[in-house]
């Protein structure tokens, strides 16, 4: 895999360095609790924590400050939580309430950004024997309690009281919340978290949707097995991924069990997890193993790896999770490995070969071939009545089409899929085109699995025999800018003496991406795509394209002026569930210093890893967040910024591929 550049990135930037923050309205020594900009019009920026109809409230981006938080009443429709937004508006004291109204002018600047952290407090804090003065600096600001009981349930103006046992406070019900818990006397919550809102005379918690009520989690969540076929009578290797269906970010669920049946050579089955609270009892009287994970405090998904299973006919694998090994129970469902179908497969390069040059020689028969998605079906689905994708197996590659399946976006990159279906051609291109997803595609694997792109040699180009393979271009020569063509952008490249065309699906990030923009002739780039085809007349023979898929699929090659900066990355992709780190080289000269922050595909940023370094640097990244919390499986961005010592900023952009190891 590559490097990319990415030119665009989401960031949340000040409007100006004199802006008034949250706190600046918020905070007062005032024993009235007013503000002291009470009945002035202000400017403030912040992001939505909460919204409950038209009023929403906003808190300061940076850090986990009290006095942060505050009301924008009558705000409006439309925004959501995520929304970083600046907006002007009266301050003022709604029966002691600091509020912001009479909203004049707002800018939304972007959305899904990731919330400030709600601060931890007692119970006691909100507390009747606290005096409003010191509960003040809580209001509008985003908290949460934990291991708390319901003692009340007064229908108080939806009020109920909980206890975390250092005293009690009030959590209310707002008329626009939306969370399903009925509050019951003696009811134990393993947490609840809201915005403090000052109403009736009282500061009260006020969550406002599931998320913000966790009651039990004895059986909660869910399991997977990949893969989910075997060859019968085999020792097979596979990954058990357990997983949570609730907001478990506070490490709730800190018990798991899974135990699963085995008929022989239970001696040769080896168990392995990146937790290191693993006790394994291989109990060979009852012919089963059982793994417990004990301080699981899960976060997100932890995977387990059972190698030399011996598979003998379908196994299902009971799991188990909870607070603790006193408190836990099923799961809903259990993951099941099933036996491959007793089916011929047929290799993708068998059923691309052809007598004349372009028809396969399978063509209108039926046939089942096995492979990993390389083109997934959010990028290939051209029609409101189809669906197309492209899988991969050693062999080569090949299209999938239906016309009776309509936008179906399930099949996600890394998939492994057994498809039935008929062979045909459609303006060149081979396809398998199957009827129904239910009865014609069967997922093996639905975990992230990497495929190589074959390197086209120096003069090679896109052709009947690459048609339907993941395909690298390395250095190729930029010979026009793209242009609009149908539903895609297209430019042309050239690889050593031949011109190869390159196109853009308007349902690409590439395709309104800035880094298109970039593209223009005389550039050296890296390109990665699928062989495909677009010919309307015979022989077929031309229309030969590489389509690109995601923003990574292109790398600007870098200009001579920055070569006294480089970036590596190795291992890439990384695993960090199986134990992995990702090493990352820095190096540029002595006088110069540097930044580098690692963001995921929507601009968010994951976390600083380094800040202002002066010289060459080596960093070791763990997978974890700046919460300090795993990051999930996926693609991320790699910025590397120097400034050198005349001022002169240069940024090296690189992707890193968190992924999963494919039995």
């Amino acid at each position: 895999m590559k490097s990319i550049v990415i030119t665009t990135l989401i960031f949340l930037t000040a409007l100006s360095l004199f802006s008034l923050t949250i706190r600046d309205i918020q905070y007062t020594e005032d024993s009235s609790g007013d503000s002291p900009y009470i009945d002035q019009t202000v400017t403030v920026s912040g992001i939505i924590t909460r919204v409950y109809g038209t009023d929403v409230f906003i808190q300061d981006t940076f850090g986990i400050f009290e006095w942060s938080g505050i009301q924008l009443f009558s705000l409006g429709s439309g925004f959501n939580e995520g929304d970083y937004i600046t907006v002007t508006g009266l301050v003022t004291e709604y029966y002691n309430k600091t509020e912001i109204k009479d909203i004049s002018d707002y800018t939304v600047h972007s959305s899904n950004n990731i919330l400030p952290a709600p601060i931890n407090i007692s119970t006691a804090a909100l507390g009747e024997s606290v005096p409003d003065t010191a509960k003040e600096k809580y209001e509008g600001v985003l908290v949460i309690v934990e291991n708390v009981g319901v003692v009340s349930t007064q229908d108080r103006y939806g009020d109920w009281e909980i206890d975390d046992g250092s005293g009690e406070c009030w959590a209310t019900e707002s008329d626009y919340a939306e969370y399903s818990y009925t509050p019951v006397i003696g009811d134990s919550l393993i947490f609840l978290t809201g915005v403090v809102d000052y109403d009736y005379g009282d500061f009260k918690i006020m969550p406002s949707s599931d998320k913000d009520i966790l009651k039990s989690l004895d059986g909660s969540g869910g399991a997977r097995i990949n893969p989910k076929y075997c060859d019968n009578n085999e020792l097979v290797n596979f990954r058990i991924d357990i997983f949570p269906t609730v907001d478990s970010t506070y490490g709730v669920i800190d018990f798991v069990r899974v135990r699963f049946d085995v008929d022989s050579l239970m001696d040769s089955v080896n168990i392995i997890s990146n937790v290191d609270s693993m006790i394994i009892n291989k109990d060979s009287l009852n012919s089963r193993i059982t793994f417990d994970i004990y301080d699981a405090h899960l976060i997100d998904t932890i995977s387990v790896y059972v190698e030399k299973l011996y598979f003998d006919g379908p196994d299902t694998f009971t799991v188990y999770t909870g607070l603790s090994p006193s408190y836990f129970a099923y799961i809903n469902e259990f993951p099941i490995i099933n036996i491959m179908p007793d089916i011929e497969i047929t290799n993708i390069e068998e059923v691309q070969k052809t007598t004349d040059g372009y028809k396969s020689i399978y063509l209108n028969e039926s046939v089942t071939i096995k492979g990993i998605v390389t083109g997934p079906s959010s990028i290939f689905s051209p029609t409101s009545t189809s669906t197309g994708f492209y899988i991969q197996d050693g062999t080569g590659g090949v299209n999938i089409y239906s016309g009776n399946d309509a936008m179906n976006s399930n099949f996600k990159l890394g998939m492994e899929l057994l498809i039935t279906g008929t062979v045909e051609e459609y303006n060149g291109l081979t396809e398998v085109k199957y009827s129904s997803p239910e009865t014609d595609i069967m997922i093996i694997n639905d975990t992230l699995a990497i495929v190589e792109p074959k390197v086209l040699i120096n003069s090679q180009g896109v052709n009947e025999l690459n048609e339907g393979s993941l395909l690298e271009v390395q250095y190729g020569k930029v010979i026009t800018a793209p242009v609009t063509l149908g539903s895609g952008k297209n430019f042309q490249i050239l690889n050593g003496q031949t011109i190869i065309d390159v196109r853009a699906d308007e349902k690409t990030d590439l395709f309104n991406s800035n880094l298109m923009k970039t593209i223009k002739p005389g550039l050296l780039i890296n390109v990665i795509g699928i062989g495909g085809q677009y010919d309307t007349e015979e022989p077929y023979s031309s229309g030969y394209q590489l389509l690109v898929r995601f923003m990574e699929d292109i790398e600007l090659v870098e200009n001579e002026e920055d070569s006294t900066l480089s970036v590596a990355v190795f291992p890439n992709p990384v695993s960090f569930e199986r134990g992995e780190t990702a090493r990352i080289e820095i190096e540029c000269l002595n006088n110069e210093r540097i930044t580098a922050r690692i963001f995921d595909m929507n601009g968010r940023l994951i976390k600083v890893i380094a800040e202002n370094v002066p010289g060459s640097t080596t960093i070791i990244w763990d997978g974890k967040n700046h919460a300090g919390a795993p990051v999930n499986i996926a693609s991320y961005i790699l910025v590397v910024e120097k400034i050198t010592f005349g001022g002169k900023v240069i940024r090296i952009i690189k992707p890193i591929i968190v992924t999963t190891v494919l039995n």
